[in-house]
Protein backbone atom coordinates (compact mmCIF):
# COMPACT_ATOMS: atom_id res chain seq x y z
CA UNK A 1 0.00 0.00 0.00
CA UNK A 2 1.45 3.32 -1.06
CA UNK A 3 0.37 4.93 2.07
CA UNK A 4 2.10 2.14 4.33
CA UNK A 5 4.07 3.58 7.32
CA UNK A 6 3.73 7.28 6.63
CA UNK A 7 3.91 9.70 9.03
CA UNK A 8 0.66 12.00 9.92
CA UNK A 9 0.65 14.77 12.05
CA UNK A 10 -3.07 15.67 13.28
CA UNK A 11 -3.03 19.79 13.61
CA UNK A 12 -5.66 21.52 15.10
CA UNK A 13 -6.57 23.71 18.06
CA UNK A 14 -5.48 22.62 21.56
CA UNK A 15 -5.50 25.51 24.45
CA UNK A 16 -9.00 26.58 23.14
CA UNK A 17 -10.01 23.92 22.22
CA UNK A 18 -14.03 22.47 23.12
CA UNK A 19 -14.04 19.43 21.66
CA UNK A 20 -11.69 16.75 20.77
CA UNK A 21 -13.64 14.14 20.24
CA UNK A 22 -12.88 13.26 16.88
CA UNK A 23 -9.38 12.59 17.03
CA UNK A 24 -9.98 8.91 18.42
CA UNK A 25 -11.75 8.12 15.71
CA UNK A 26 -9.72 9.60 12.52
CA UNK A 27 -6.30 8.20 14.42
CA UNK A 28 -7.77 4.49 14.92
CA UNK A 29 -8.45 4.65 10.77
CA UNK A 30 -5.51 6.34 9.97
CA UNK A 31 -3.47 3.82 11.78
CA UNK A 32 -5.66 0.56 11.43
CA UNK A 33 -7.36 0.88 7.76
CA UNK A 34 -4.38 3.07 6.17
CA UNK A 35 -1.83 1.61 8.29
CA UNK A 36 -0.43 5.19 8.71
CA UNK A 37 2.05 6.62 12.03
CA UNK A 38 -0.21 9.08 13.61
CA UNK A 39 1.74 11.96 15.90
CA UNK A 40 -1.46 13.29 17.72
CA UNK A 41 0.09 16.24 19.06
CA UNK A 42 -2.91 16.67 22.06
CA UNK A 43 -1.70 13.29 23.41
CA UNK A 44 2.06 14.23 24.02
CA UNK A 45 3.37 14.42 27.36
CA UNK A 46 4.26 18.27 27.18
CA UNK A 47 0.79 18.66 27.43
CA UNK A 48 1.16 18.31 31.26
CA UNK A 49 2.24 21.98 31.23
CA UNK A 50 -0.91 24.11 30.16
CA UNK A 51 -1.70 24.48 33.42
CA UNK A 52 1.55 26.40 33.59
CA UNK A 53 1.38 28.11 30.77
CA UNK A 54 -2.36 29.71 31.97
CA UNK A 55 -0.80 30.19 35.43
CA UNK A 56 1.86 32.48 33.95
CA UNK A 57 -0.52 33.94 31.33
CA UNK A 58 -2.70 34.85 34.68
CA UNK A 59 0.55 36.57 36.32
CA UNK A 60 1.99 37.70 33.24
CA UNK A 61 5.44 36.37 33.55
CA UNK A 62 6.23 36.37 30.00
CA UNK A 63 9.50 35.29 30.07
CA UNK A 64 8.32 31.54 31.60
CA UNK A 65 5.84 31.62 29.25
CA UNK A 66 8.40 32.47 26.37
CA UNK A 67 10.10 29.26 27.39
CA UNK A 68 7.16 27.34 27.76
CA UNK A 69 5.80 28.22 24.40
CA UNK A 70 8.92 28.13 22.46
CA UNK A 71 9.59 24.52 23.49
CA UNK A 72 5.74 23.36 22.27
CA UNK A 73 6.07 25.61 18.90
CA UNK A 74 9.93 23.77 18.38
CA UNK A 75 9.02 20.69 19.02
CA UNK A 76 5.61 20.50 17.16
CA UNK A 77 7.26 22.02 13.94
CA UNK A 78 10.47 19.45 14.02
CA UNK A 79 7.22 16.35 13.85
CA UNK A 80 5.56 18.17 11.39
CA UNK A 81 8.94 18.97 9.21
CA UNK A 82 9.21 15.28 9.32
CA UNK A 83 5.44 14.54 8.83
CA UNK A 84 4.69 12.80 5.17
CA UNK A 85 0.58 14.28 5.53
CA UNK A 86 -0.26 16.86 7.49
CA UNK A 87 -4.31 16.33 8.64
CA UNK A 88 -5.54 20.38 9.87
CA UNK A 89 -9.01 20.32 11.42
CA UNK A 90 -9.68 24.62 12.34
CA UNK A 91 -13.04 25.62 13.63
CA UNK A 92 -13.49 29.09 12.56
CA UNK A 93 -14.63 29.96 15.96
CA UNK A 94 -11.61 28.31 17.56
CA UNK A 95 -8.43 30.72 18.83
CA UNK A 96 -5.37 29.38 17.46
CA UNK A 97 -1.99 30.89 16.31
CA UNK A 98 -0.04 26.90 16.58
CA UNK A 99 -2.16 25.42 13.85
CA UNK A 100 -2.06 28.27 11.76
CA UNK A 101 1.98 27.96 11.97
CA UNK A 102 1.81 24.11 11.54
CA UNK A 103 -0.44 24.51 8.31
CA UNK A 104 2.39 27.00 6.79
CA UNK A 105 5.30 25.34 8.00
CA UNK A 106 4.20 22.13 6.68
CA UNK A 107 3.78 23.76 2.95
CA UNK A 108 7.76 24.95 2.89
Amino acid sequence: MILNNKRVYLSSPIEFCKDSSWRPEVKKVLTDTFKLKVFDPHEDCKQVLVKDVQEYREKRDFDNLHKIARGFVRKDLSIVDRSDIVIAFVDKNTKTTGCVHEIVNSAN
